[in-house]
């Protein structure tokens, strides 16, 4: 079992420093990154994704969390500070959709039979594109809500087992959620230019979009990829 104890330390440490304020979130980015990345051990490296989540990398805050999203929190530094290991459970699901974007692909090989490779293929790409972001919406739509228990527990499977890991790290003191930082605001009001600059950008995506569409339902034309991260039995 592969324990990297010093940089488990150091990720402890950087998630209660950015907790109490002392860090703000580009530092907090910074630093789960490197203990991930100088790191053997893969615990250290789910959790720093896992912490990803929690803040915004792309403007500068402090912390700013739910109640369920700091308990999560805490218990991810129990992980840390026991010998446990995390793992990444990934599963593969085939759906309609695939079938849908196969179908679109083989639609697609046949013109290019009948009427050969030409720009004339570009006025079919578009065709395509809306067929796949059809697809790409039917798969956006909201995943089913945790349990109540999934989320007093996640990531461990079972109370008697977050008991067990409890038990093993006696030094372990859950903290004590800061109302104050659930009420944070990260994002100010957008402004026109902001809204003007989102619009643009959106047009050159679903443009690449509509004309790279063979491409992109090439991807959509995959099993789709579920994972979930669950401390290992020991």
């Amino acid at each position: 079992m592969n324990v990297d104890r010093a940089n488990r330390d150091r990720l402890v440490e950087a998630v209660e420093a950015f907790l109490s304020d002392e860090t703000t979130a580009f530092q907090f980015d910074e630093e789960i990154w490197r203990f991930a990345g100088e790191s053997a051990d893969p615990t250290v490296k789910q959790i720093a994704r896992s912490l990803w989540l929690f803040y915004d990398d792309l403007i500068d805050h402090k912390a700013h969390v739910s109640r369920e999203q700091w308990d999560l929190v805490q218990r991810l530094v129990l992980l840390l500070k026991s010998d446990s290991q995390v793992e990444l459970v990934a599963s593969r699901t085939w759906s309609w959709t695939q079938l849908l974007a196969i179908g679109g692909l083989v639609s697609f090989g046949a013109c290019i039979w009948w009427l050969g490779w030409g720009l004339q293929l570009f006025a079919l790409t578009p065709v395509l594109g809306v067929l796949s972001l059809a697809i790409s919406a039917s798969r956006s739509k909201p995943a089913p809500s945790p349990s109540d228990r999934q989320i007093v527990l996640a990531p461990f499977e079972s109370i008697s087992q977050l008991a067990r890991i409890r038990r093993r790290v006696p030094s372990f003191r859950k903290r004590r959620y800061r109302p104050e930082i659930g009420t944070r605001r990260i994002r100010s009001r957008v402004g026109i230019r902001s809204r003007v600059g989102e619009f643009g950008l959106a047009l050159c995506l679903y443009g690449a979009w509509l004309l790279l569409s063979p491409l992109v339902m090439a991807f959509q034309a995959l099993p789709l990829r579920e994972s979930d991260l669950r401390v290992a039995a020991d």
